[in-house]
């Protein structure tokens, strides 16, 4: 009966839209609306099948000036070097709660363990990058949002030196990280872990230099930058954790790359308060993630509402869409009642 209400009401609305008489602008705006979404379709359709280009063997990337499949690492060991990056991109200084984390990893690993520790400004990264990487800059550069600029920074860093990487957010537990190799066999270049609610995480990685792994997700990046919509959407697909999982899941040697479970990695580091880089669109999402089972308790009890909305909704966007032929048929009834 919802259901049935909500299209009932949609239609008075309908009918007293087009029985009204409108002028030329509405048109204009409904032209505008129709050749907009028509645009941004054409845009998405393009782009997402250039996500089907991205989840197939890394055979396919012709564009790169590494050639992945002869690259070898330099190195039998994992590097004893911390990797953390700050670009100061909104010019507010670093958040007291990671300042905190940095000193956990310069107390721990720096000078209790002899790890050698790196904190990476933008103008140290787009230095290496200049000097390693000079195909990439346009890729760097090009990029909107601060957050993938540090996406692409951790690959390169990692691809160059090899070592420990860890976001700002996460922080030591005073254990040597270097007893995780304990855990992996001598073939393993890379070590990455799973994340919620699935795929491979990107804030922590530990990798030895020039591996393979790394060579190609660098050399895919560029064909991965498009626009997705959404920002964070856009981010997830295009330089993080999403892009990263596909990347892992066709990467052609899996035996060199351990993925670690989160429970694996809890003795050795702790998460705080993070996500900087989240707009509106990220704070909603990862809300209805970390909620999911009240959002789906409550979309299960008021079901009828929600559909009934969602009916009312793509009905209007539909009639609106086909407005002229609508809006004839009204017409003629509009003036039968005269």
């Amino acid at each position: 009966m919802a259901i049935l209400r909500g299209f009932l009401y949609s239609t008075k609305v309908l009918q007293y839209f087009n029985c009204t008489c409108f002028g030329k602008t509405l048109k204009y705006v409904m032209l505008s609306i129709f050749v907009t979404s028509l645009i941004l379709c054409l845009k998405l359709a393009t782009n997402f099948s250039d996500i089907y280009f991205l989840t197939q063997p890394f055979s396919s990337y012709k564009r790169c000036n590494i050639n992945c499949s002869e690259e070898r690492t330099s190195a039998g060991y994992f590097p004893k070097h911390v990797h953390q990056i700050f670009f100061n991109a909104e010019g507010r200084g670093m958040p007291k709660n990671f300042e905190e984390g940095l000193l956990t990893w310069q107390r721990d690993h720096n000078l209790k363990y002899a790890f050698t520790y790196t904190l990476w400004n933008l103008s140290m990264v787009e230095n290496l990058i200049s000097i390693n990487y000079p195909w990439m800059k346009r890729t760097f550069n090009g990029y909107s949002q601060w957050v993938q600029k540090v996406d692409l920074a951790k690959y390169v860093i990692l691809h160059k030196y090899g070592g420990l990487y860890a976001d700002l957010d996460i922080s030591s537990k005073s254990r040597d990280i270097s007893e995780l190799y304990g855990k992996v066999s001598k073939e393993t270049n890379v070590i990455l872990y799973e994340t919620q609610p699935f795929g491979i995480g990107g804030d922590f990685f530990l990798s030895k230099p020039t591996d393979p792994y790394f060579c190609e997700v660098l050399c895919a990046l560029p064909q991965a930058d498009k626009w997705y919509v959404l920002p964070y959407v856009t981010t997830m697909m295009s330089t993080g954790p999403l892009y990263l999982t596909v990347r892992y899941r066709t990467f052609h040697d899996q035996r060199t790359i351990k993925v670690l479970s989160s429970d694996e990695l809890a003795p050795f580091i702790r998460h705080t308060k993070g996500a900087t880089w989240h707009q509106l669109d990220g704070t909603i999402m990862w809300w209805i993630f970390c909620h999911r089972k009240d959002v789906s308790s409550y979309l299960q009890q008021h079901a009828l509402i929600f559909l009934s909305v969602v009916l009312f909704l793509v009905t209007l966007s539909m009639c609106l869409v086909f407005k002229r032929r609508i809006h004839l048929i009204m017409k003629r009834r509009c003036f039968s009642r005269i």
